[in-house]
């Protein structure tokens, strides 16, 4: 038993990456925030007479 025997290759950390459902709902309503202000934009700009922009 003078030899120890290693299961694994490279050595831990300890450095875990994991979300919680909380940093997952509020990731996911900082996303819809921002494409629901794009496409409110991007929808509005023919009613504005924005064309230029799309030349």
């Amino acid at each position: 038993m003078g030899k120890e025997h290693k299961v694994f290759v490279r050595e831990a950390t300890g450095l875990v990456r994991e979300l919680s459902a909380l940093d997952v709902a509020l990731f996911n309503f900082a996303i819809l925030g921002f494409l629901f202000t794009l496409y409110f934009a991007l929808a509005l700009m023919p009613l504005i007479g924005v064309t230029s922009f799309l030349r």
